[in-house]
Formats: C-alpha cells, sequence, structure tokens
C-alpha cells in the first residue's frame, strides 16, 4: 500500500539522511503518479531537507501543480519560497498553481503577495482576480480586526483601477468607526453616496 511505502521512505531518509537522486525519483514518481499527491509533496520535502537538487526546476513546478490539485495553500506557499531562496526559476505557471492553492484555501494576503510578486516580474495579470483577492483580503482584515492594514489596501486599490462594491465600502466604513477613525469612515460615506 501507499502508506506502507510512504513510511519505508521515511525511514529510509531517517536512516542515510541523504538519498540518492535516482532513488528520490522513484519514490517521488510512485506517489505522484498514482494520485498520492500530499505523499509526494512530503517525499519532496524530505528530499529539499536533506540537500536534494537534481532537476529542481521541473520537480517544483510539477509539485506546485499537485498543490494545487489539492488545494495546499500554505505548502504552495513555503515552496515558493524554498525555490526564491535557492534563485530557481519562478515562471507564470508556477506563481498560477501557488495562487490557485491560496485561493482554495481563502489564503487571500498570500494571493495578494503572490500576484504583487507577479506584477514586478512583468506578468500581468487579469483585473477581475486581482479585484476579488483586494476585496477579500480587505473583508479577512475588517473581521480579524485589522483595520488599519485593510484601509491601506483599500487605498491601493483606487490606484490600480479597482472600483471597491457597495458591500466592501460599507464595511470598510464600519470597521473605521468600530476603530473610532470617525474621520475615515466619514469620507468612505461620502464616497459611497457620491
Amino acid at each position: 500500500s501507499y502508506d506502507q511505502a510512504f513510511q519505508a521512505y521515511q525511514a529510509l531518509l531517517a536512516k542515510k539522511r541523504r538519498v540518492d537522486p535516482q532513488e528520490f525519483q522513484k519514490w517521488y514518481r510512485s506517489f505522484y503518479d498514482g494520485g498520492e499527491l500530499e505523499k509526494a509533496m512530503e517525499v519532496f520535502s524530505g528530499y529539499l531537507s536533506a540537500g536534494g537538487s537534481a532537476d529542481l526546476n521541473n520537480l517544483f513546478k510539477e509539485v506546485m501543480a499537485a498543490c494545487d490539485e489539492v488545494g495546499d495553500g500554505l505548502s504552495a506557499v513555503r515552496f515558493l519560497s524554498k525555490m526564491k531562496e535557492m534563485h530557481l526559476k519562478l515562471d507564470t505557471q508556477v506563481y498560477m498553481s501557488a495562487m490557485s492553492a491560496c485561493e482554495q484555501r481563502d489564503l487571500w494576503p498570500e494571493v495578494l503577495r503572490i500576484m504583487r510578486e507577479m506584477e514586478a516580474s512583468g506578468v500581468r495579470m487579469e483585473s477581475g482576480r486581482i479585484a476579488k483577492a483586494y476585496t477579500e483580503s480587505i473583508f479577512l482584515d475588517l473581521r480579524q480586526g485589522r483595520v488599519e492594514r485593510a484601509y491601506r489596501m483599500f487605498l491601493d486599490m483606487e490606484p490600480r483601477g479597482i472600483s471597491p462594491s457597495r458591500s466592501l465600502l460599507e464595511a470598510m466604513i464600519q470597521g473605521c468607526e468600530k476603530a473610532k477613525r470617525r474621520d475615515r469612515a466619514e469620507q468612505l460615506r461620502e464616497q459611497l453616496l457620491g
């Protein structure tokens, strides 16, 4: 079974502390091709921790696609950071997989961060997706009481050509009032009525 095979791989890794690339590929492929994507991602993480370095660009692309498929936004963010740390090429496919995995888990601040990285590297994003990421991030911050951060993101929307929805404006007004920022609440109210 895959569980027994995975335990055997973990025991091998613990004993050897280093797995040669061919051996890693065999284990990784068996899990990945068998549809055991979470186990494949764990094998990959273990390989990286043990200093593995063979064919990493292609493997990272594949693992990021697996993160997207299983909706594992946290692993996608971790693997994205590891790719940057290793100075590997981050292409549109890798970014899109990471972003999609984060969207599935409602990790909107991470989605926004990834979008900004993509824009900085010259990749254009569709405006609807950007608007959704901003809106969801702001709603999340407001629910968690981070009004200042939500307000800064809200202010960043206009220069990007994103018009806030009525419900977002109303939520921002409520958030500013709770934070005793009546001046901001009043400005937002004027925007809502104007």
